[in-house]
């Protein structure tokens, strides 16, 4: 992998030195785990790739692992008032790694699969430095090389949280009325169970009302992304109790790895399992308009912000505690996924296969940054903000002005907002805007 040219070092760091590598030093090994360690002892503020992204001050120790949401690309740098430090993975096979930042003395990076020669770079204390540094690095990766998706560019994703027809055709009549762009439809609560209840049930809770509904979208043009959940599974859901152990990411003690206290019932599904994968591809292709055409998309929940987990099943063709297979798995998966995809999380490692990305579960959080889009932002579109309840008509507008520039490509609403966004709309957008200095649902550039 070509390093980076010397005309681009010193746009980026201007009169920093520059060093190929800093002195690391190998903490511990196993034939599991390799650790190395880097010395951050003089640097109080941390950039982590957190979703859009991270400026943090170092207070206490953070643990995230790559590649998810959380730790969605291969980086992290440090900050004082006099220089910055960049650490880059380069590790082009995208292996499982836990970063650890233990402020005021080390970062500490356990790689499981591969060790790649991490690179460390003294730049200058922004993240501008940083993102052009990372860019470089990363568009010569696969996740970038390899895209070939015409991904067509969204004005606005109207979510949808029933199939009910006259109710959604409504909605979605207002939203043209006052944006007139290109239109996609999320349907987050399409099914006839309730949101995180029974996986993977998908039935429509409406059948024929669905069905039409989808044939109107398809005839006004407009993109459908119903909602699947790509990795989990409902213990209770007795249609599937026959299989759950073909598909089911074990734990080290041969447990099924629950999804959380809150819903222990919710279980798991390994990525690698090709009897998960035949589940999800068929709910995909069995949702159907009212001439017995397959929607045009899809949204997978989940697939590129969950950490991946280590499963010891013997039964899916991985090794136990295998680097790669978390991610490989979700990729067939991906590869198999006809139409338009939209995924929550922003992973860097599924680039390729993906069209658009749920960015918004930080986004109310004033420590977040705009690194995402200045490492990928005209790469892929990204979608969603958080819209609190209750905003004003005034507040909406700065909101939409802070999202675009954190390169949102689309607006829309996340499912888990408290007011849902037809009345939100009614109230906030109750006509077409009369001026250019109205607020305006359209693409935010």
């Amino acid at each position: 992998m070509p390093d980076f040219s010397k005309r681009r070092l010193v746009q980026a760091m201007g009169v920093f030195p520059f060093a190929t590598s800093l002195p690391a030093r190998l903490a511990f090994a196993s034939s599991s785990k390799v650790t190395r360690e880097f010395d951050i002892s003089a640097y109080r503020q941390a950039l982590l790739p957190r979703e859009h992204g991270q400026l943090v001050q170092l207070k206490q120790t953070l643990i995230r692992r790559y590649p998810s949401r959380e730790q969605c690309m291969q980086m992290a740098a440090f900050f004082n008032a006099r220089e910055g430090l960049l650490v880059i993975a380069n590790d082009p096979t995208g292996g499982v790694a836990d970063w650890e930042i233990r402020p005021g003395t080390k970062l500490r990076i356990h790689f499981y699969g591969d060790v790649p020669d991490v690179k460390i770079y003294r730049i200058k204390p922004t993240l501008e430095a940083a993102a052009e540094l990372y860019r470089e690095w990363a568009l010569n990766q696969f996740w970038v090389r390899q895209r070939t998706r015409n991904s067509h560019r969204l004005d606005f994703v109207v979510v949808a949280s029933n199939s009910s027809l006259n109710l959604e055709k409504q909605h979605i009549h207002h939203i043209k009325s006052i944006n007139g762009g290109s239109i996609a439809v999320w349907f987050t609560q399409w099914r006839r169970h309730p949101f995180d209840r029974l996986y993977p049930d998908y039935t429509a809770k409406e059948p024929a009302q669905f069905a039409e509904l989808l044939t109107h979208l398809a005839d006004e043009g407009i993109l459908a992304l119903p909602y699947i959940n790509s990795m989990l599974w409902d213990e209770r859901l007795k249609p599937f109790q026959s299989m759950a152990s073909q598909v089911a990411a074990l734990s080290a003690e041969q447990e099924p790895v629950s999804y959380n206290r809150q819903l222990p019932f919710l279980r798991y599904a390994c990525p690698q399992s090709t009897v998960w994968h035949k589940n999800i591809v068929d709910a995909r292709n069995s949702i159907l308009d009212a001439t017995g055409k397959s929607c045009n998309g899809i949204y997978l929940d989940m697939l590129a912000a969950a950490a991946p987990i280590f499963c010891h099943h013997n039964q899916h063709g991985h090794k136990r505690q295998d680097a790669y297979a978390w991610q490989h798995g979700l990729r067939k998966l991906l590869e198999q996924t006809r139409g338009a995809i939209m995924v929550e999380g922003c992973a860097e490692v599924y680039l390729d296969l993906v069209d658009y990305l749920l960015m918004h579960l930080y986004t109310a959080q004033a420590d977040q940054v705009p690194l995402w889009s200045a490492v990928y932002g005209d790469l892929v579109q990204t979608m969603g903000w958080n819209i609190p309840a209750g905003i004003s008509e005034s507040s909406m507008k700065a909101l939409i002005q802070q999202a675009g520039s954190f390169g949102v490509g689309a607006q829309a609403t996340p499912w888990m907002t408290s007011e849902p966004e037809a009345s939100l709309a009614k109230r906030v957008y109750p006509s077409r805007p009369h001026s250019p200095e109205d607020i305006q649902l359209r693409e935010i550039r």
